[in-house]
């Protein structure tokens, strides 16, 4: 994953809050976007499937926080060598490892969300050629010890969209 720390660092210095720029770090840094590339492409069912056929998945990943992820697909359609498939996830977080540590603070983050896209595949290769999932969470965090009141709490809404394309490159013939 080339790129994302380019991004983060330009996004950070917009942001003047120094707190907020490491949530973005924490939840959009080259981890989160390996496991998020990871939801994309792992869509297989373990059965053969016909249009209209649904399969669930569920996973836990840390988006910034341990989450779990329930994932529902529907093979929405075949047009000549692609299949498109449609992908819904529901966001919760996984229980007893919510705490993360940001800015000399220990943060309780209690987030929710959803994830929603197509996915397509070659059908040929098997492999995604395209993936494009717009993912909303919303929460809180609340401070547990730290520089700030102890309790304290803030209320955070993440709205993230992005799209993975797979690239075959020709190899260069050897002289």
């Amino acid at each position: 994953v080339t790129g994302v720390e380019a991004l983060l660092d330009s996004l950070a210095a917009v942001e003047q809050d120094s707190t907020q720029a490491q949530v973005l770090r924490r939840m959009m840094g080259p981890d989160a976007v390996r496991q998020q590339l990871n939801l994309s492409f792992g869509v297989y069912p373990d059965r053969p499937v016909s249009v209209g056929d649904t399969w669930t998945d569920e996973s836990a990943v840390r988006l910034g926080v341990p989450m779990q992820i329930k994932a529902t697909y529907t093979l929405d359609s075949i047009r000549s060598t692609q299949a498109v498939i449609d992908a819904r996830m529901d966001l919760s977080p996984v229980e007893g490892d919510s705490t993360i540590q940001m800015g000399g603070m220990s943060m309780k983050m209690n987030l929710t969300g959803d994830m929603e896209g197509k996915i397509l595949l070659d059908v040929p290769s098997g492999l995604p050629s395209e993936s494009t999932l717009r993912m909303e969470m919303s929460g809180t965090g609340t401070v547990e010890r730290g520089p700030a009141t102890q309790g304290s709490s803030m209320e955070m809404e993440l709205k993230s969209e992005g799209t993975i394309e797979r690239k075959i490159r020709a190899r260069e013939k050897e002289r």
